[in-house]
């Protein structure tokens, strides 16, 4: 049994030390596909990772970081790292904290930090009603510590790890107040983290909403924000910048509000799992709704599937820069430890059969940002939720949605 698990172990710990590529010797033996290896080629492999893993146990400089639990999970991020950018292992916590957040909600104090100019964990944003609002925390306010775990140097997950916990329980902060510290004790509750921000009416009949990420959510709030405007707009801007993706099967009910049933939306193929196709499903529709879609290059794997399939029906105008390009599908592997493996097993192919993969989505209208730009915009919408996004402020013009409105009061309405 030990040379069982000596064995196990040593495969996953030699696919991390070989992460990286080394160029092959000149007359080496031509390489051979998973199905073409023996028995023997898989052992005399476990053989030689096994005596690896036992030297880096012995002589390794630094005894605690040997130990199976980081060596295991460690191995795992190279078995998956090794193979593409997307797959991956998380540890438990990562794990926890990415269901959160397709799950559009999780228990923790309702600010929004991150890192300033000097490296301190900074609050942008207070949840009106929610903990840290409760007990005066204010944008600006910087976080020294949390149950005296202390911020300085650490990695911004770490610390937002710290503030996450389960409901009703207490956490003890450290705030920084231009000179003045103090600690405020705050329990923690369910901070639900909305799909589509900065919705309204952004100009007369002009609808405006921004989808921050395709949640669980997603499909049930754009049916509530139809609703609320639909009799007070008869055109719509739906801003996918900054947007990362999100769940494919959220992705396609979002996109049917927009298209005939039965359209397909996007087609899944992968080497195990085939061709996949996802069609437009029943709902209540606004296909007649003009369209424009905003994208940039931030906009990836869900928000691309989104962007493309406006554009390859023409049902809208798709305005910005090119897309990021992450067209693959992960699937969520579960493990003992409670983390999880992300392998990419399939990739998108959009309804014209355009590949994401690598090339993302390039648009009707192309309008780019200057960094400065793209920097004030940015701060904008970390600061500011409720609202449609203005076209300028005092402290930034954006041009792309500038552009977006001046083609979307263009398009002919056809209710």
């Amino acid at each position: 049994m030990k040379k069982l698990f000596l064995l196990a172990l040593a495969v996953l710990f030699f696919c991390s030390a070989c992460n990286t590529t080394k160029p092959e010797p000149e007359n080496a033996p031509p390489k051979k596909t998973a199905k073409e290896e023996t028995d023997l080629d898989v052992q005399m492999e476990l053989l030689t990772l096994m005596r690896l893993m036992e030297f880096v146990r012995e002589h390794y400089v630094d005894g605690d970081k040997v130990t199976y639990k980081n060596l295991i999970q460690g191995a795992m991020k190279g078995v998956l790292n090794n193979l593409d950018p997307h797959s991956n292992y998380e540890t438990p916590r990562d794990f926890s904290f990415s269901m959160a957040g397709s799950r559009g909600s999780f228990a923790g104090v309702g600010a929004s930090v991150r890192k300033n100019d000097d490296g301190e964990v900074e609050i942008v944003k207070v949840i009106p009603r929610h903990p840290a609002d409760k007990v005066g925390l204010k944008p600006g306010d910087v976080i020294i510590s949390a149950d005296g775990f202390d911020f300085k140097g650490k990695e911004l997950d770490e610390c937002v790890g710290k503030l996450r916990g389960k409901r009703g329980s207490s956490v003890i902060l450290k705030i920084k107040r231009g000179k003045t510290v103090k600690e405020y004790v705050l329990k923690r509750d369910v901070v639900k983290t909305p799909s589509i921000v900065n919705h309204g009416i952004i100009e007369n009949r002009i609808g405006y909403l921004r989808i921050n990420q395709f949640t669980s959510t997603t499909a049930q709030e754009l049916d509530m924000y139809l609703k609320k405007y639909g009799k007070k707009i008869d055109r719509l801007i739906i801003d996918l910048r900054f947007n990362p993706g999100g769940q494919l099967n959220v992705t396609v009910e979002a996109l049917s509000r927009f298209l005939d049933k039965g359209l397909l939306v996007v087609s899944v193929e992968g080497r195990s799992e085939g061709t996949v196709r996802h069609e437009a499903v029943s709902c209540r529709k606004y296909t007649k709704l003009p369209l424009v879609v905003l994208i940039n290059e931030h906009s990836a794997s869900a928000s691309e599937i989104f962007a493309g399939c406006i554009k390859d029906y023409k049902r809208g105008v798709v305005v910005g820069v090119k897309s990021f390009g992450k067209g693959s599908v992960q699937r969520i592997y579960p493990l003992p430890d409670g983390g999880a493996a992300r392998i990419t097993i399939a990739k998108y192919y959009t309804p014209s059969r355009n590949v994401i993969h690598g090339k993302g989505i390039q648009p009707n209208v192309t309008v780019k940002l200057k960094d400065a730009e793209k920097r004030a915009l940015v701060e904008y919408i970390i600061k500011n939720t409720e609202n449609p996004l203005p076209v300028k402020t005092k402290n930034y013009k954006d041009p792309q949605l500038e552009k977006a409105i001046t083609i979307v009061k263009g398009l002919k309405s056809l209710k």
